[in-house]
């Protein structure tokens, strides 16, 4: 015989279903109950017997339109000898949070076809400050420079410190001053405005990078952009007599394939000076330790004859690791020095520092030693719609996994783990082919035709992964497991109608631990 309770309205999205066990007729230690779900049939064997009237609960679900639990006569170790209790079911809508418990996902079929994600499309990181360090001030003119604008330089009213004597003229001093980092802002209010919009243009095509953001410091795995203003200043007797201001982008390039990066400079006169001509910018690029440095190409020149003379000097040079071992952490410095009239200035220099470059022969997702920034957390990118189970299970385990890993909206990056033994070594943790603690795969897992295979998050290759220590687990038995199986098969009443619904769903193994497998 088998028992059938169904509610008499709609339950759910979620329901929690109780049955009521009298004091009397409850017998067997295997009651089966089988019950209708939105994403199939689940069971529960209960143990019936007791003393006094009682309710158990069956767990939390998701339903559909047709709710419905059974019971039978029939259990696994019956003799014929003990009763079975039927007696009233509750079901009970809410919302449940139930620990750990996966949400309701459906799948899609996987595309094998699917394009693949493009890796280079990386969110940009801002750094704070700009590439100088103790930058004065922004200019607050564009344009060319007038007395009054010379006045409301405080900042600049009295010589900078190490600022350079002219030679045959002690009362002549001259200076390169870094400033903080400001947009250009167009002004319809001068004439020579088209000027500037060319000469912004040309910058904006020599470092494409750069001109995206507004920001002084910002970069990505491979690219980065240093951004500055830079004054070039001349004082008589301890005043500011007249000075230039340069928009100053840098722009670094890197190729995870190859060992030479490029580095294009754009130099773009913001502000000038009538009372100052021929002013001209001199870079000096170093790159420490085994890194070679080419020459630097100007496409155009990098000297300003007249006030007037607004065009962008663009600069060319690449940078090649030299080192034979396994990697290296690159710094690089710039000096910058300025020239009026042939007479130079001081010198400013800066640093990556926190734009720092690693090449190194270790990565796998290069045939060929390459370079990168190693401060920049980059971003996997899963391809859910070839892998849509696979996409799930990070998801899932980055959102319920206290640590979060490999999460960016916890700020809980992965850190790569480049020994394969190691790597190897937490896969044999994880998913023991043999022994007793082997892995299994869940036969949903796997319908006629098909196989599984075992998978881990965080992955073997990271130090987060469960086989690593100090978090290692003694066998991947210990951890939460999940597994992605085509919809299990609804009893339909009456016969005939057994469908399999298309697509996937993600299920879960209730297990303890904190590392999924």
């Amino acid at each position: 015989m088998t028992a059938k309770w169904r509610p008499g309205a709609v339950v759910g999205p979620q329901a929690k279903v109780m049955v009521h066990l009298p004091d009397h007729g409850a017998q067997t230690a295997r009651a089966r109950y089988e019950i209708d779900t939105a994403l199939g049939t689940e069971t529960r064997i209960v143990n019936q017997k007791g003393t006094g009237n009682r309710w158990v609960e069956l767990g939390v679900y998701r339903f559909g339109s047709n709710p419905e639990v059974r019971l039978s006569s029939i259990t696994d170790d019956g003799t014929g000898d003990q009763d079975i209790a039927f007696d009233a079911v509750a079901f009970i809508p809410g919302t449940y949070d139930v620990p750990g418990a996966v949400p309701d996902i459906r799948l899609p079929e996987p595309n094998p076809l699917a394009p693949q994600p493009n890796d280079e499309d990386q969110p940009i990181d801002v750094l704070p400050g700009g590439p100088f360090r103790g930058a004065g001030a922004p200019a607050r003119t564009q344009g060319t420079m007038t007395a009054q604008d010379a006045a409301g330089l405080l900042d600049a009213s009295a010589p900078k410190a190490g600022c350079k004597p002219v030679k045959g003229k002690p009362d002549t001093e001259l200076c390169i001053v870094p400033r903080a980092w400001e947009p250009p802002a167009r002004s319809s209010a001068r004439p020579s405005d088209e000027l500037r919009a060319g000469a912004a243009a040309t910058a904006s095509a020599a470092t494409p990078f750069c001109s995206g953001n507004s920001a002084a410091r910002f970069f990505t795995r491979t690219q980065g952009c240093l951004q500055s203003l830079v004054d070039v200043q001349q004082f008589v007797s301890g005043s500011l007599f007249a000075s230039w201001t340069f928009t100053y982008q840098h722009e670094i390039d890197l190729a995870i394939n190859s060992t030479t990066f490029t580095q294009r400079i754009s130099l773009t006169p913001y502000r000038t000076d009538l009372r100052m001509v021929a002013v001209s910018i001199d870079i000096d690029p170093k790159c420490t330790p085994n890194c070679t440095t080419g020459p630097m190409s100007w496409s155009s020149p990098n000297l300003w004859a007249t006030a007037t003379d607004l065009h962008t000097a663009n600069a060319t040079v690449n940078q090649t690791w030299t080192g034979t071992g396994g990697n290296d952490r690159l710094k690089l410095n710039w000096t910058l020095s300025g020239r009026i009239e042939g007479k130079q200035t001081t010198t400013a220099s800066y640093s990556s520092n926190e734009m720092s470059v690693r090449c190194d022969r270790e990565a796998k997702s290069s045939p060929n030693p390459g370079c990168v920034f190693p401060d920049y957390t980059p971003t996997y990118v899963v391809n859910s719609e070839e892998n849509p189970a696979a996409a799930a299970f990070y998801w899932i385990l980055m959102q319920k996994l206290p640590s979060h890993p490999g999460s960016r909206a916890h700020n809980a990056p992965l850190n790569y783990l480049a020994s394969t033994p190691r790597q190897n070594e937490n896969r044999k943790v994880i998913c023991p082919k043999s022994g007793p603690d082997r892995w299994v795969g869940n036969p949903a897992s796997n319908p006629p035709g098909t196989t599984s295979s075992c998978d881990e998050y965080p992955f073997a290759a990271t130090y987060q992964s469960g086989g690593m220590p100090p978090q290692a687990v003694s066998n991947g038995k210990e951890c939460t497991q999940l597994y992605a199986s085509p919809p299990r098969r609804r009893r339909v009443d009456p016969p005939g109608g057994h469908q399999l619904q298309p697509g996937q769903h993600l299920e879960r193994d209730l297990r303890p631990g904190q590392h999924p497998r």
